[in-house]
């Protein structure tokens, strides 16, 4: 379902333009569509893995109670035919605090990252062509990005266009999540950790080591190897989350979407799991996602009863040194997480984020 003023229904005035934003609803789609999503992905100049279909289809499947609501608008470049921008967004309700039609970037409690996938080839030409054509379609005043990087090229395009007048852009909030980059990184992260901070961890791996001999180890499933998955189930839901029943466990329909979402990142090869054993037991699992050069600390999870052992930060830093020896391709790693996360402790570097807002027709500009 296109709105009104949808680029696919408008006249091109006898000239093919180089670039084409198509706004579809999500029962449009069809399997060329999600091919041509999945190309984009592949190579996508800044990754994220929250924005693919792999990881939205089961969202939409089993979370959603409305999702005639999602909106797809995909740029895609007339010659080839190629998506070369594609973000996913929910079309917001009016109300007379905000009477304007608007987008709002489709997040929630379980995504990270909310900006597009962009091409890498003419990375910059795509973004400010995606900007002129939605700054062309009257039905859209504006949008609404929840977690955006305030580095990524969307918002640095729209920052230079704010400063010409041409749209206004806003924060509601700005924070840091912690990272790290690998570049930047020694081999071990608890190198740049405080003496005090080093002492402590070390007595609490020694703690773990009474109990039985430690080993850490990645696991990347295949798409029919549910193994891991449950592992880390079972270990995120005996905390706190379980007891709030937050954790994916909790309930059904949270389970049948990781269920759906592992399995189909799997099959890409996008799924690792970092897994701490003690005495053979594994008492801490990582739940991450790879995209491009980044891999996405997704989930969590330790058993409460080695909680004296410090297994959660553990795996942090374990985690970190298992990915620098095995994965090379890696260059950066994203905690997803709050503020005030005990990885910041660990994890020395930040990914700056923002909540943002920007509008763009004169109404919505005044």
């Amino acid at each position: 379902m296109d709105s009104p003023n949808s680029n696919r229904d408008r006249p091109d005035n006898g000239r093919a333009p180089d670039y084409r934003l198509e706004e579809r609803c999500w029962t449009d789609l069809n399997s060329d569509d999600i091919a041509a999503w999945n190309r984009l992905a592949t190579s996508a100049i800044e990754p994220n893995p929250f924005q693919q279909p792999e990881f939205l289809l089961p969202k939409i499947q089993h979370l959603d109670p409305d999702p005639d609501r999602v909106r797809l608008f995909a740029l895609r470049e007339c010659s080839s035919g190629n998506w070369v921008m594609a973000g996913v967004f929910v079309a917001m309700p009016l109300s007379l605090k905000r009477p304007l039609h608007r987008l709002r970037a489709y997040s929630w409690r379980h995504a990270f990252l909310d900006q597009p996938l962009v091409d890498a080839g003419n990375a910059r030409q795509v973004v400010a062509a995606w900007q002129d054509q939605f700054m062309e379609l009257p039905h859209w005043h504006g949008m609404r990005f929840r977690h955006i990087d305030r580095d990524s090229l969307l918002l640095q395009q729209h920052l230079q266009s704010s400063g010409s007048g041409e749209l206004c852009l806003g924060y509601d909030r700005v924070w840091e999540r912690a990272a790290v980059e690998l570049e930047r990184a020694p081999d071990s992260l608890l190198e740049l950790c405080s003496k005090t901070r080093r002492k402590s961890l070390r007595r609490a791996m020694h703690r773990l080591e009474q109990t039985g001999e430690v080993s850490y180890r990645l696991r990347r499933p295949s798409a029919d190897d549910s193994e891991p998955l449950e592992t880390f189930l079972r270990l995120e839901n005996l905390g706190w989350k379980g007891e709030r029943n937050t954790s994916l466990a909790a309930r059904a329909p949270d389970r049948r979407f990781v269920a759906d979402m592992t399995r189909l990142m799997s099959a890409n090869g996008q799924v690792l799991f970092g897994e701490l054993l003690v005495g053979g037991r594994v008492v801490a699992s990582t739940f991450n996602l790879l995209a491009g050069d980044t891999l996405f600390a997704f989930k969590v999870g330790w058993d409460p009863e080695f909680a004296e052992g410090s297994p959660g930060v553990w795996s942090e830093l374990l985690l970190y040194e298992q990915v620098r020896r095995e994965l090379p391709g890696v260059r950066r790693m994203d905690s997803c997480s709050a503020p005030g996360s005990h990885v910041e402790s660990v994890w020395p570097h930040r990914r700056q984020m923002a909540d943002t807002f920007i509008t763009w027709s004169y109404v919505g500009r005044t």
